[in-house]
């Protein structure tokens, strides 16, 4: 048998199932709570562990019969969207996963000024561009500390890889907002006028495309 392994990355578990790719039938599946969330933010902050939610996907692992995973020839994982975790691509460091329920650019009328600034009335709170804006602005020191940004699940795709670069596909990367999906290029006029590092943001790869092995 060959089978293929789909992994979700959801805002409060991670679900997997693998699957004999000839038949299409669900061989196994898991599923695991990440209990990621981090308690004693602000008001109207979401952050997520970026460490708890990869323990929940190695439990779902770990919870298939062995013998089958020989048989994995593809891997394709998803998540949840908008969501930005920034990483240092020499070091390994993270940090929190900000999520798409994350409130932040409602302060102080800032979503207001990025909308102003940026010209793109789309532009919401909880999209990656958006807060990877606020940390430009409020938080510079975290923003400095790393070098890469991704979604979580383009992340996991990396490390399970052991690729030396973070891509996306077009539907992640227009989660963020500051995505042209007709010309699939990043708006960097926009990126540039809210003062993101645009080193920061990942290649984007055709949906489906191949980004590593295993």
């Amino acid at each position: 048998m060959e089978s293929a392994i789909g992994i979700d990355l959801g805002t409060s578990k991670v679900a997997l199932v693998l699957v004999d790719i000839k038949t299409r039938r669900i061989v196994e599946s898991a599923t695991a709570l990440t209990d990621a969330q981090i308690d004693g933010l602000r008001e109207g902050r979401s952050e997520q562990s970026v460490d708890k939610i990869f323990d929940a996907v190695d439990r779902c692992f770990k919870s298939i019969d062995p013998s089958l995973l020989s048989s994995v020839e593809v891997i394709g994982v998803t998540g949840q969207m908008h969501g930005v975790m920034l990483f240092n691509s020499s070091k390994g460091d993270t940090s929190n996963l900000i999520t798409w329920q994350d409130q932040r650019c409602l302060e102080d009328g800032f979503l207001d000024e990025l909308r102003d600034i940026s010209g793109d009335r789309s532009i919401n709170t909880g999209f990656g561009c958006a807060t990877l804006a606020w940390l430009a602005k409020y938080d510079r020191d975290l923003l400095d500390r790393f070098d890469c940004a991704s979604t979580v699940q383009d992340y996991l795709v990396s490390k399970i890889c052991a690729a030396d670069r973070v891509v996306t596909d077009p539907s992640d990367a227009a989660s963020w907002g500051f995505f042209d999906i007709a010309s699939n290029r990043w708006e960097l006029e926009k990126v540039r006028a809210c003062n993101i590092p645009e080193s920061l943001l990942p290649d984007v790869v055709p949906c489906g495309s191949m980004a590593g092995y295993l």
